[in-house]
């Protein structure tokens, strides 16, 4: 039965598939695109520039386009300001190239998540006003996340099946060849820290030629190293200080976000290709918005376990509310590390200054 119709396998009949060009996770990302578009198509006195250049990053030396980003900024403001022509102009923007009803419009205006007149909008709005700087800066992190020739990027992705809001994590990669400048990757942030874990070889960025791999090094000859978080990551934030649970219970840290990592080359006469480690994470769970307070029905075999009502639970992300999960790594786990001539260590993100989870 198994090799009946076996000219199937070369020759298919495959049904028709359809992209979801009406979920709503596609729609809102679509309408951030289309409020860039409405941008572009508004008449204006100032010359002509790249929307896309413009919203993408700060002002650059070599490109003048203060003229753009100021009637940007104007717009931005109309609509934000008040139900007047520019706003009912963008809501006809919208069900024409979107091709949806007035309802679906409103849900893509004014409801969570990413709602375009109370997120998207009010975003890009203040990094051109502000030219991305932060209203509280920190040293070397004094302005807002982006990436040239990206616009919105946390509301629209970079490629039609890229993931959305992924926060990225700049990798530094050494040149390959003598004379070369350095290189410059990104990843998604937990992908990166798994990748990049102190003490593992990667092959993922050595398409240059074989053999060329990279690690984030670790002292050789002691058994046990408090690896300050400066000396992990290049460029790193503070964010407080957080309670998670491990598999050693529950524990308080100084948090880092990591924005940037730079590595080197693996030599094979230091570490071997197959050296591996893994990062201990420890995790925490946070309700936002008010809780929903639910009876629980009459019958229901729950009663017995549920009496009265349930305040616990956070509001429906439809509503604004959401449930934020932190997760962080306090140390490395070495599985199959190998050197060639030197033993190495276990490091701990330490809690001297520097010094913290990741």
């Amino acid at each position: 039965m198994l090799f009946q119709a076996v000219e199937h396998l070369f020759d298919p009949t495959l049904a028709a598939q359809a992209l979801p060009v009406r979920n709503e996770y596609v729609l809102r990302m679509q309408a951030a695109f289309s409020l860039l578009d409405w941008l572009a198509d508004q008449p204006r006195q100032a010359p002509a520039g790249s929307i896309w250049r413009t919203v993408a990053a700060p002002r650059s030396a070599t490109w003048d386009d203060q003229a753009l980003r100021d009637h940007i900024v104007r717009l931005l403001a109309e609509i934000l300001r008040q139900d007047g022509p520019e706003r009912r102009a963008l809501r006809q923007h919208l069900r024409n190239a979107l091709r949806v009803d007035d309802l679906t419009v409103d849900r893509l205006l004014w409801e969570a998540p990413r709602a375009l007149l109370l997120e998207v909008a009010p975003t890009l709005m203040r990094r051109l006003f502000r030219d991305w700087r932060l209203a509280w800066p920190t040293p070397g992190h004094e302005r807002d996340r982006f990436t040239p020739d990206h616009p919105l990027p946390d509301f629209a992705p970079r490629a039609l099946f890229s993931d959305l809001n992924l926060p990225e994590l700049e990798i530094v990669l050494p040149p390959s060849r003598n004379g070369d400048p350095d290189s410059l990757e990104s990843m998604p942030l937990q992908q990166g820290l798994s990748q990049l874990a102190p003490g593992r070889v990667t092959r993922r960025f050595g398409d240059d030629y074989g053999g060329l791999s990279h690690w984030s090094p670790v002292s050789a000859g002691v058994t046990d190293w408090n690896l300050p978080v400066a000396a992990y990551a290049e460029a790193s934030q503070a964010l407080g200080a957080r309670r998670g649970e491990g598999a050693a219970g529950f524990v308080d840290a100084i948090v880092y976000r990591p924005w940037r990592i730079r590595v080197d080359r693996a030599r094979p006469d230091v570490i071997g290709v197959t050296s591996n480690s893994q990062l201990a994470w420890a995790s925490a769970f946070a309700a936002q918005g008010a809780a929903v307070e639910i009876a629980p029905p009459a019958r229901t075999a729950w009663r017995t376990f549920v009496r009265g009502r349930c305040p616990s639970s956070p509001l429906p992300r439809r509503r604004g509310g959401d449930t934020v999960r932190d997760r962080r790594a306090r140390r490395p786990t070495p599985s199959g590390w190998r050197s060639t001539s030197r033993r190495y260590c276990v490091p701990r993100c330490g809690r001297r200054p520097g010094g913290g989870w990741l």
